[in-house]
């Protein structure tokens, strides 16, 4: 099992509106999320929360398309498409027609169709209070290895958090000795003589 050296970045979810980072220390996720945030600018309220390994009661690996993305781009497409066809049919020309699908109706056609093909990879690990989402869009390799690590890291510190606990209530609880019940030397006679 291989335990990280200090914080290191783990990957990242980007959604309208917010942006998660989630780094992994020796005993917990670190995630800062910023609300409020935009592409475009840069500030916004920023959230530290810490989701230790002992109290993570789920970890999940998902694929999805993304169908706000999809939307999106297959409008685009459409768009694009759409003013090409109307541009052909006022100037009756199909250059121009032509230079406005290819140049903008395409590239989102392929965009769309690469979405399609290969899905967002999405690992989501929820705690008692709180829940960091890593989104991985083509690294599939990348995103299997930071499942199985996490769900190692996890593993291991449940198992050091049970074993730790048993030990603690084995060790308080008074052993109490039962006298035999009566008649359990007739028996033990009669188990002899077979």
């Amino acid at each position: 099992m291989q335990t990280p050296a200090a914080k290191v970045l783990l990957g990242r979810n980007n959604q309208w509106g917010s942006k998660q980072k989630v780094y992994i220390s020796t005993d917990c996720l670190e995630i800062q999320e910023s609300e409020g945030a935009s592409l475009l600018m840069r500030s916004g309220n920023v959230l530290r929360k810490r989701l230790y390994f002992e109290d993570v009661l789920l970890v999940t690996y998902h694929r999805t398309y993304g169908f706000f993305f999809l939307g999106l781009f297959g409008g685009l497409f459409l768009l694009f498409s759409g003013a090409g066809a109307v541009i052909y049919f006022i100037t009756s020309e199909p250059l121009p027609a032509l230079m406005s699908i290819l140049l903008y109706g395409v590239p989102c056609l392929i965009v769309f169709i690469l979405r399609m093909i290969f899905q967002k990879d999405i690992i989501t690990v929820y705690g008692k209070r709180t829940k960091a989402e890593l989104s991985f869009d083509f690294r599939k390799a990348r995103a299997r290895e930071v499942f199985n690590q996490i769900c190692e890291l996890v593993r291991h510190k449940q198992e050091a958090l049970a074993a730790r606990i048993q030990a603690e209530t084995l060790s308080s609880m008074p052993v109490e000795v039962f006298p035999q019940p009566p008649g359990t030397d007739r028996l033990d006679s009669v188990q002899e003589s077979f």
